[in-house]
């Protein structure tokens, strides 16, 4: 066990991917493809989260430090809530960074919770098993990351219907009690 478990909040609205900053929040680690499927789910998912991307070669020599000392800077930064890890797949060698001893230990270093969302379905890498959760894709890695505002709108549909009610009932409440000194004092 490379890493303890974080407790993810119920609701990102900051994610830093390890690319170009967009926004304040997520953080993405190259602006390739699948950072743009990522980009396209979030937006669909949650329009109101907030992404921050630090562009990241994560590929080729000397990859694997930089995307370290990435991760290592945006745990620092503590721009977001949540940071997400990707890279589309590829053949073993095009992923070979994220099974770098060095990327494994930033990832278990991190004090934010991280989502790995390195290739596609069958791609593994040591940098998953580091991370708090590990996604299929980029694109389900969004997914994980922030809630369906759908679900979130439903959700303070039935709180404003049950602080309507609470409310309703208190001031029934107070009217029989203001009812009820009425009728004493006229006594």
């Amino acid at each position: 066990d490379l890493r303890p478990s974080h407790n993810f909040p119920t609701l990102e609205l900051r994610i830093t991917d390890v690319c170009t900053r967009l926004d304040d929040g997520i953080a993405i680690a190259a602006l390739y493809q699948a950072n743009v499927h990522m980009l396209i789910a979030l937006r669909r998912r949650f329009p109101l989260t907030s992404v921050l991307i630090y562009p990241t070669p994560v590929q080729g020599p000397g990859s694997a430090e930089e995307i370290a000392r990435t991760l290592a800077l945006a745990d620092r930064r503590a721009d977001c809530d949540v940071l997400i890890l990707t890279r589309g797949g590829g053949s073993l060698e095009d992923l070979w960074s994220f099974n770098e001893e060095v990327v494994a230990r930033a990832v278990a270093a991190l004090t934010l919770p991280i989502i790995s969302g390195v290739g596609h379905e069958i791609d593994f890498t040591i940098a998953d098993f580091a991370a708090d959760l590990r996604a299929a894709a980029p694109s389900q890695a969004a997914v994980l990351a922030v809630p369906a505002q759908r679900e979130w709108l439903k959700r303070f549909a039935h709180l404003e219907q049950q602080i309507a009610q609470c409310t309703r009932q208190r001031l029934a409440t107070e009217r029989r009690h203001f009812a009820m000194l009425a009728h004493r004092m006229q006594r």
